[in-house]
């Protein structure tokens, strides 16, 4: 996200980009939490700016 701002800023969090907190499928929940395609490093502003969005 900071690069498409034409920054450059240190990734201090990572970010599910599907909530793994969506589903009560618990198959599905530990699928989400811990694939790799389903993670982006994400800098803390940009972090809190999608959680607040929600």
């Amino acid at each position: 996200m900071c690069l498409q701002e034409g920054k450059t800023t240190i990734a201090e969090d990572v970010h599910h980009i599907k909530s793994f907190m969506s589903t009560d499928d618990s198959v599905l929940r530990r699928a989400l939490a811990y694939d790799y395609d389903n993670l982006m490093s994400i800098c803390k502003v940009h972090h809190q700016m999608i959680h607040n969005k929600g």
